[in-house]
């Protein structure tokens, strides 16, 4: 696939770029991404204190000679009007631009928060932070034209929340002479452990003067990996084996049940959420008794952890639900990798949290890949499209590109794909 010319719009930290490098076998043409996106600050001494999400990545590359062009869009992400676009927007200081002739595939990885989960509903398709998902669209479809361009969000594109976004998408497509496939699948089913449903959206070019064109699409695939073959990967050199720090009460629940099952909890057959065991068994009490007798911790981590604790006691209560970050310890696929679980995931064979660099490779992230600022940069590990998952998508481009010439239906402008049903569907249907 050595001919196949690539570039990447904000790949944010890194998975679906090297995941498109590992697939197509060479570098992209160039990397173009928002202000800021790349930004390192250090303290007197030098030392770095934080980083924005390209900054790993780009080191990354440096760090292996790979010196790919990075490019500068001048704008807020979430601020640029779609429907007052101008193509000459400034992407460099040295006026100098990327050079989009014949480019076969642009990946990008747009911000899904405005389809998060834990947005709104009724928000959620007017969210502004889906203008950074719109005006790359706009801008790769209008002014770079490559023959596939693919993007990656949230699976609520796929659902009524999206509707609005995927009519948008549609008509930009039929504008533009593109077809659409909306390909859902689950980031475990690549050859990976992090079950997080994912929506990858692919224009694929008209290969011939028609108005609409059947787009052409994957394969299947439902290559899962465990936890455990995933820890046994990782050599005994990596750096950044730290563990990620969780909130006193988890600690606390750790004691607890070492303490109630005198020290063997994990015989108990308890996974997932901790506290939920506690709960369902009616030893919250219990705990908070514990608590308030142990000496283990300072007084501040103890007020703060019973505070937490007796909330929960009361909302149960009540017969209502609540929605903590809890510690969770779970023995075959890990929970979505992103800020809230980071800090709450127990190691499988070891009382911890995991550590930075098993949350990377649990990513697909190469052993060597750095997460530079620490702890203080982890949320942006979730923040990545999983290299295995990016792999076998871009994988699916390459094979369509390679074979081209070859004449497509005239049936749908777009089609839904499930990978994890194995189903699929015209957009009428």
């Amino acid at each position: 696939m050595n001919n196949i010319k690539w570039a990447a719009i904000q790949p944010l930290t890194g998975g679906f770029y090297l995941g498109a490098e590992a697939a197509i076998g060479h570098s992209a043409e160039w990397i173009m991404s928002f202000e800021g996106f790349d930004n390192c600050k250090c303290d007197k001494d030098g030392n770095i204190k934080s980083c924005s999400n390209e900054y790993h990545l780009l080191e990354y590359l440096k760090k292996h000679n790979r010196e790919v062009p990075y490019y500068v869009i001048h704008s807020d992400p979430f601020k640029i009007n779609v429907t007052d676009l101008n193509p000459n927007i400034t992407i460099n200081d040295n006026s100098e631009n990327p050079n989009y002739d014949n480019l076969d595939l642009v990946v990008a990885v747009p911000v899904c928060s405005g389809l998060s989960v834990v947005t709104k509903a009724n928000e959620a398709t007017k969210d502004a932070r889906n203008c950074n998902m719109q005006w790359i669209t706009y801008y790769t479809l209008n002014v770079i034209k490559p023959k596939i361009y693919i993007f990656e969000n949230a699976p609520t594109l796929m659902g009524d929340r999206g509707n609005e976004l995927r009519h948008w998408f549609n008509e930009l497509a039929k504008e533009q002479g593109y077809s659409l496939l909306y390909y859902k699948t689950d980031t475990c089913l690549h050859n990976n452990c992090q079950k997080r449903p994912r929506t990858f959206v692919i224009f694929q070019k008209h290969n011939k003067d028609v108005q609409i064109q059947n787009p052409v699409s994957f394969e299947y695939q439902s290559l899962q990996v465990s936890i455990k073959e995933f820890l046994k990967r990782i050599p005994n050199n990596c750096s950044q084996e730290i563990s990620i720090k969780t909130g006193p009460y988890n600690h606390y629940v750790l004691d607890y049940l070492n303490y109630k099952y005198n020290g063997n909890w994990k015989a108990q057959n308890i996974t997932g959420v901790l506290l939920n065991h506690i709960i369902k068994n009616n030893l919250m009490d219990e705990l908070i008794e514990f608590i308030k007798n142990s000496d283990k911790y300072d007084e501040e981590a103890k007020t703060k952890s019973l505070k937490y604790i007796e909330h929960i006691k009361y909302k149960k209560s009540l017969g209502l639900n609540y929605y903590g970050d809890d510690i969770q310890y779970v023995t075959d696929t890990m929970p979505s990798i992103q800020f809230r679980s980071l800090p709450n995931m127990l190691h499988l064979n070891e009382e911890r949290i995991y550590t930075i660099r098993e949350y990377l490779s649990f990513m697909g992230m190469p052993y060597d890949f750095e997460l530079y600022g620490g702890e203080s940069s982890s949320a942006q590990i979730g923040q990545n499209v999983p290299v295995g998952t990016a792999q076998f998508i871009v994988n699916q481009a390459c094979k369509i590109i390679e074979n081209w010439d070859n004449p497509r239906e005239e049936i749908s402008n777009s089609i839904y794909q499930n990978n994890i049903k194995q189903t699929i569907e015209n957009e009428e249907s």
